[in-house]
């Protein structure tokens, strides 16, 4: 009895103990959560703004790269209207010596009508005017395309400094989501480790009154099976005549073991005699069926045997 109730009042006071740590853990928990909650707020804004530097990032490559193509095509388009000009101009020229050297040679030949000399006249002047206006259209074309080349190269210089800027800020939101993301983490896991290290306490409780509930209930097992024993001695001592039936009783069954121990060896003698001779006739019976097919067998060859 004495196990027994030291037992019981070390689960008492190990489920007392039990009972404050997790009081004491739920208000852990609850503290924590309230501390942590600010950091996790911060982490989780620095994370967003990371993300949506990295979307502006993105828009700002796409946009620096048109910039890039628009800015090459309006050099492709710059060369290509020069380089048309030009062969106007150079066709121009052309046309203008030819029809120079006609003039020049009706001018130097005295049966030339005067009114061919008038026409051809009228035509040096036409192409003179039209070398003019291809000079005019090279320089427009060059001027023009020279305008279209620096818009080009102005946007695509706008556009390379926001991809520069994007690109900066998204550096600055990704290292800041990152630093608040180390902060949150290691309050998390001192956090985590001062719950971890209560919830083991109460753990190393709850196996103690496990272990001293079990005790107890071996100990109350073996007070009962001694206490019926005690009885039953108690019993026997009172009553003499019970005593010697019991005795009378272990002795009978004492005699039927012996003569059952006779039986089980008569039965094992025979079985060993039923299994040798099973054995023989299984044996004479192979002999008879092996001289049989030899019997067959010489009688099919005496027949079908050549004559």
């Amino acid at each position: 009895q004495k196990n027994i109730a030291v037992a019981e009042a070390e689960i008492a006071r190990v489920k007392g103990e039990s009972d404050a740590l997790s009081a004491q853990l739920a208000q852990l928990k609850s503290d924590n959560e309230q501390a942590i909650r600010p950091y996790r707020q911060l982490w989780e804004t620095a994370r967003a703004r990371s993300e949506d530097a990295t979307r502006l990032l993105g828009e700002a490559k796409r946009a620096l790269k048109a910039a890039e193509r628009e800015k090459n095509d309006a050099t492709t388009r710059k060369d290509q209207q020069v380089a048309s000009a030009n062969r106007a101009l150079e066709n121009a020229q052309e046309r203008l010596l030819r029809v120079q050297d006609e003039l020049q040679k009706l001018t130097s030949d005295p049966n030339s009508q005067p009114s061919a000399v008038s026409k051809m006249q009228s035509e040096v002047a036409a192409e003179l005017a039209h070398v003019d206006s291809a000079r005019r259209e090279v320089s427009n074309a060059s001027a023009s395309g020279e305008k279209a080349v620096e818009r080009a190269q102005t946007a695509y210089v706008s556009q390379q400094n926001s991809f520069e800027a994007a690109s900066a800020e998204a550096e600055n939101a990704k290292a800041e989501a990152s630093a608040r993301k180390a902060e949150y983490d290691r309050l998390f896991d001192q956090a985590a480790a001062a719950e971890a290290e209560l919830q083991s306490a109460i753990d190393e409780r709850a196996r103690i009154r496990d272990e001293r509930s079990s005790y107890a209930s071996d100990e109350r097992a073996r007070e009962t099976a001694a206490q019926t024993l005690l009885d039953e001695a108690e019993d026997i001592h009172g009553h003499p005549e019970v005593t010697a039936e019991l005795r009378a009783s272990v002795e009978r069954q004492a005699i039927d073991i012996e003569a059952q121990k006779d039986q089980i060896e008569q039965l094992a003698g025979a079985e060993k005699s039923l299994r040798e001779s099973t054995r023989g006739q299984r044996g004479f019976f192979i002999g008879a069926i092996v001289l049989a097919v030899l019997l067959v067998a010489l009688i099919l060859w005496l027949i079908f045997r050549p004559q």
